[in-house]
């Protein structure tokens, strides 16, 4: 009797062991299923996080105000790193398409301390005024020049002049550098 109690025994001992099996995969279809929710409901709470940080803080456009061409805000934390910025951006040249963010850069760099960005743009503008004044480089000195009539330049005093906004000379800046073939500021003639 006894071999036959072990035969009964172990049908019993299977039965728990596949009860066992199937509570445990139960358990980890729910374990699996709520890991797929919980995983849906981060990626819904990161997509609302970033639609809504936006509206809330507000979204930090850097640059010049199109509304206030005089209002800039700057896209660089420190003075050194606009000024570096300005540097690198400088290896391609100062031209027609590269001018309104050096422009942009480097008075970031002065508004925010730095003496070299102050001299840099106090240069940068007086240079690049006079050779549209004289006619030297059209194309690339009116364009430059046009950007500083339209957006104005403050330098401390001792690193250059400063120029107040002035729609109209950058108006007839732009419309020279336009038929010098500065295509990129034809739209501000209008």
């Amino acid at each position: 009797m006894a071999p036959r109690a072990e035969q009964e025994a172990e049908p019993t001992d299977c039965l728990v062991a596949r009860r066992s099996f199937l509570q445990r995969a139960t358990e980890n279809r729910l374990f699996n299923a709520l890991t797929v929710a919980l995983r849906g409901i981060v990626c819904l709470v990161r997509a609302l996080i970033v639609a809504i940080v936006p509206i809330a803080c507000g979204t930090q456009v850097t640059g010049y105000d199109p509304n206030d061409p005089t209002h800039l805000t700057c896209p660089c934390d420190d003075p050194q790193t606009c000024y570096e910025q300005a540097a690198e951006l400088d290896k391609q040249g100062e031209t027609a398409e590269t001018g309104e963010k050096l422009l942009e850069l480097s008075q970031c760099a002065c508004l925010e301390g730095s003496m070299a960005g102050c001299n840099t743009l106090g240069h940068f503008a007086k240079d690049w005024v006079a050779a549209c004044d004289r006619d030297a480089e059209t194309r690339n000195s009116c364009a430059i020049a046009g950007y500083i009539h339209e957006h104005a330049v403050r330098v401390p005093q001792g690193s250059g002049k400063t120029f107040h906004r002035d729609p109209a000379a950058a108006k007839a800046a732009f419309d020279k550098a336009c038929r010098a073939g500065a295509t990129v500021v034809c739209n501000r003639v209008r």
